[in-house]
């Protein structure tokens, strides 16, 4: 059996550093300008007006999720009560016609955080380091936009959890330098 190497890249949200590692001067239709490739380092003192976070995050072994539109000016939605295989589809509004999805996030578990308990071992130990770092420090070093009580971490189902369904993050082989476009 012979195997084939090949580069992948994803559409997804990444809001730590990153390097320009290509520019597409022609894109196809829809597609962007531009590929990263993200790092982080850790800061020695957030922004002012805070760092965003990132949110699905996709990166590692566990997808999760907190934060985005969990609450809106009118209070809590119901994405903040989301239950064991509920599917959660991720994408950008285009041209303002089209839902164009980057990720479906199918919920395994959950756990409850708020300033006073996202630095101990339960919520910790939960969630990647990584995370921690690019998601939850940022959620936390500015005032909560959701009021006292913060929305809950989601994370995702893996096949390794023994299920049929899990999380799909798009891939596209990266054909000639081309990206493909996103589904709609």
């Amino acid at each position: 059996m012979s195997s084939v190497r090949m580069t992948f890249v994803f559409w997804g949200e990444w809001e730590p550093q990153s390097r320009v590692m290509r520019t597409y001067s022609d894109p196809v239709p829809g597609g962007p300008l531009f590929l990263f490739e993200p790092y982080y380092a850790l800061p020695t003192t957030w922004p002012s007006r805070g760092p965003q976070n990132t949110d699905p995050f996709v990166f590692g072994d566990q997808f999760h999720y907190t934060g985005c539109l969990q609450h809106t000016k009118r209070g809590a939605t119901q994405l903040r009560y989301l239950d064991r295989g509920s599917i959660i589809l991720f994408g950008s509004c285009r041209e303002k016609r089209h839902f164009v999805i980057d990720t479906v996030f199918v919920v395994d578990r959950w756990i409850d955080h708020d300033r006073a308990n996202q630095r101990t071992p339960e919520v910790r130990g939960a969630v990647s380091s990584t995370y921690g770092d690019v998601t939850l420090d940022p959620w936390y070093c500015r005032r909560c936009p959701c009021g006292a009580k913060s929305p809950p971490v989601f994370r995702g189902d893996t096949a390794r959890a023994g299920r049929r369904h899990v999380q799909l993050l798009p891939l596209s082989a990266c054909a000639r330098g081309r990206w493909w476009v996103r589904s709609s």
